[in-house]
């Protein structure tokens, strides 16, 4: 009697992680995207790996599998198309990661990888997909990055939506702004050729511990006489002490895409009356030292037992963000108290090591290793 009862018990258990995990799980049940059809919800939570249908060879230099899934598409006409990813909700804000893979389902040495992204930002995004073949079967695998829980959409579309995966940096308008009290005021000139080949203007603003921008719709406008006006403006308010980052795109009229025009980087804090700074976040400053522009790894390790305390992939690049920000009161909360981080050069494979411990006052200093 007792022995039918575990068995029972096991059988339930199995049944019930099975029943948990997401259907496409498994590249038998993945999901067939269909072109311009409503994106479709899913989620990396209660995904694993089925490590006899993926070829770690072909994307070991990329990324590391933790609880991938699976989609699928083709089309009937060659050409350039979009995936669009929206809506992303990720525990661990750390996001997803895509191959794009060329070859039968399951039989990995079939693969070829037409494309590996090694982290997709948290915005609504798209990755385009350039010379797709006609009636062709293509394999998409989605995985959290980290291993992170995130639920989002997806879909396969003739028409971009979101944001590209990196924009090009090169500024298109000149702009000013200036900071009173809680308010950002930012102001820019447009080309009349600008003008006439975009619908609006987008203005995205986060700050540095944000993973989703907000955004504003700037609409273009005319004067009397018909005339398109070049000069633009916003006014924003800011919530809370910190430094932000404001973007601002123009909207194609052809495509809908999203074109970068201009990057604007804004540090409000608030003084006391005595005319000192006052409490804010705490927070590390320093350069990767790093000459060329690139994707690099920033890893933030206990210098005690080893844990893994952040761990992200940013791009990087040396005229624009030279110094990088490391918050520490989270970790000095958590008993924290040496920190080492490790900056990868994703292109060049440098590595640079920086070592912080904490002084009487509680505040993270840099320090030489040996010292």
């Amino acid at each position: 009697m007792l022995r039918r009862f575990y068995i029972s018990l096991t059988l339930i258990f199995f049944y019930t992680t099975v029943w948990s995990q997401v259907t496409n799980n498994q590249i038998a049940n993945r999901f067939e995207l269909q072109l311009d059809n409503a994106p479709i919800t899913s989620t990396t939570s209660n995904s694993n790996v089925e490590w006899q249908c993926i070829n770690k060879a072909l994307t070991n230099k990329c990324l590391v599998y933790h609880n991938d899934q699976w989609f699928s598409f083709r089309v009937e006409k060659a050409g350039s198309y979009f995936l669009n990813l929206s809506s992303q909700q990720c525990k661990k804000q750390q996001g997803l990661q895509v191959i794009l893979i060329e070859g039968n389902p399951c039989e990995a040495n079939t693969y070829s990888i037409l494309q590996c992204i090694s982290k997709v930002s948290q915005e609504d995004t798209f990755v385009e997909l350039p010379n797709v073949k006609p009636n062709t079967p293509y394999l998409l695998n989605i995985d959290g990055f980290l291993g992170d829980l995130c639920d989002f959409q997806i879909q396969l579309s003739t028409h971009a939506s979101g944001l590209p995966i990196r924009f090009s940096f090169s500024d298109s308008v000149k702009a000013n702004s200036f900071l009173k009290d809680r308010k950002v005021y930012i102001t820019w000139k447009a080309t009349p050729e600008l003008i006439r080949s975009i619908e609006s203007f987008r203005v995205g603003r986060k700050n540095e511990r944000e993973v989703k921008s907000k955004w504003k719709e700037v609409e273009l406008k005319v004067n009397a006489y018909g005339e398109p006006i070049l000069d633009y403006s916003l006014e924003d308010t800011l919530s809370e002490q910190g430094k932000y980052m404001y973007l601002i795109i123009g909207v194609k009229k052809e495509t809908g895409q999203p074109i970068f025009l201009h990057e604007r980087r804004i540090s409000y804090f608030e003084k006391s009356r005595n005319g000192l700074l006052k409490p804010i976040e705490q927070a590390v400053y320093f350069s990767p030292g790093f000459e060329k522009a690139g994707r690099i790894q920033i890893a933030v390790v206990d210098a005690y037992t080893d844990a893994l305390l952040k761990n992200s992939i940013v791009d990087y690049y040396p005229k624009k963000n030279k110094d990088l920000t490391i918050y520490t009161t989270q970790m000095a909360e958590a008993g924290v108290r040496n920190f080492v981080v490790q900056i990868k050069n994703l292109k060049t494979q440098e590595i640079r090591k920086f070592y912080f411990r904490q002084n009487e006052e509680g505040r993270f200093m840099p320090y030489t290793k040996g010292q």
